[in-house]
Parts: C-alpha cells; sequence; structure tokens
C-alpha cells in the first residue's frame, strides 16, 4: 500500500516527460528536420524516463539506509518491508526515527542475529522502551502485523548528555532496536537516526 505513494510522482514526471517530447518531436516533423533528431528526441525522452524511474521510485529506500546504519549489513535482496513509517521526535531533534516490518527469510534472519550479536545488541529493560515511547511504537507497528508476540530482542543503547534548564545531565536513550516475532519471519526494526 505505501508503495502506491511513490506512484503519483513517478507518473506525473512520465506525463510531463511524454508532453514534452510528444510536442519536440511534432515541432521537429513539422519544419522537415531531419529523421534522426526525432529519433534522438525519442532516446532522450526514454532515458530520461529510465532514470527518474530509478531515482524516484524508491518506495523503502530510506529504511533499507537505516537497516544498513543499525547492522551494517546491507538489506537482504529476498528481504521485504510489510510496514515502515517515520517521525521526527521534536523540534530540537536533529535526526528522526523510524519502525519498520520486515519478513525475512530463515538464513537472513540467522545472519541478521549473529551480527547483532557480533556488535554487542543486548535486551533493553521495559522501563527504558516506556520512557523512550518505544512500548507505544511498538503496539502501533505489532497491531499492523500478523504476529503479535516478540520473542527475540536485541537493542543498542547510548549514552547521551543533554541539556535541560542550564545544566548537562546523562541520560541512557535507545538507538537501535529489533524484535523477532514468534512467526519465525517478521523482524521489528526501530532505528533512531542523526
Amino acid at each position: 500500500m505505501q508503495k502506491v505513494m511513490y506512484l503519483f510522482p513517478l507518473l506525473l514526471g512520465f506525463v510531463l516527460i511524454l508532453g514534452a517530447s510528444t510536442a519536440l518531436i511534432k515541432h521537429l516533423k513539422k519544419n522537415q528536420k531531419p529523421g534522426w533528431t526525432v529519433i534522438v528526441t525519442g532516446i532522450v525522452a526514454l532515458l530520461l524516463m529510465f532514470v527518474m524511474f530509478k531515482g524516484v521510485y524508491k518506495p523503502y529506500g530510506l529504511y533499507e539506509n537505516h537497516y544498513k546504519q543499525a547492522t551494517q549489513l546491507s538489506f537482504p535482496t529476498l528481504g521485504d518491508y510489510v510496514f515502515a513509517d517515520t517521525w521526527i521526535d521534536d523540534a530540537e531533534s536533529d535526526g528522526y526515527s523510524s519502525i519498520a516490518l520486515i519478513q525475512l527469510d530463515t538464513k537472513d534472519l540467522i545472519t541478521l542475529k549473529d551480527q547483532l550479536e557480533t556488535l554487542n545488541y543486548g535486551k533493553i529493560s521495559d522501563t527504558l522502551k516506556i520512557k523512550e515511547g518505544l512500548d507505544d511504537r511498538l503496539a502501533y507497528v505489532l497491531a499492523l502485523s500478523e504476529s503479535k508476540n516478540i520473542v527475540e530482542e536485541f537493542g543498542l543503547v547510548e549514552k547521551r548528555q543533554e541539556k535541560r534548564n542550564g545544566m548537562l545531565f546523562k541520560v541512557d536513550r535507545i538507538r537501535y532496536y529489533f524484535g523477532f516475532l514468534d512467526d519465525h519471519k517478521t523482524v521489528v526494526a526501530y532505528i533512531i537516526s542523526k
């Protein structure tokens, strides 16, 4: 469903290129220009459409970049995004958060778990999940999933310094979170990007 929102700008671009190239070809034919100019115009229009398609139609490109940022792995070719969403937490934030439901095959699930262990991801306390609002976001995304239970969790917590009322405080913030669901193919990925 989310892929549909990327089709409108793509369709609009195709229509604009098609309209402009058709008008140019009619003008060239009307002025009796050589046939090769018409062919070149058509080829250039097709190339522009192809470049636009490759540049615009990346429905989950942002989330694939987040996946790579958090795991240091490229997104698996057999992986599929079921749902993804982003938001800015507050006006003073220099980044934004994303949450996604990803379906992976068994081999890619094992690779992901091994990589998260290698990167020293651990369990995140329920208290920190509530404090950071992750529990609400998990409930939001799990409502959209067929599987509702997280059976294994990996997270990375960073210590930050935040300024409040002129004083610096050290706080724990969730940076990355991966929850593996009981269907053994779906993963919840929560990423705070800077």
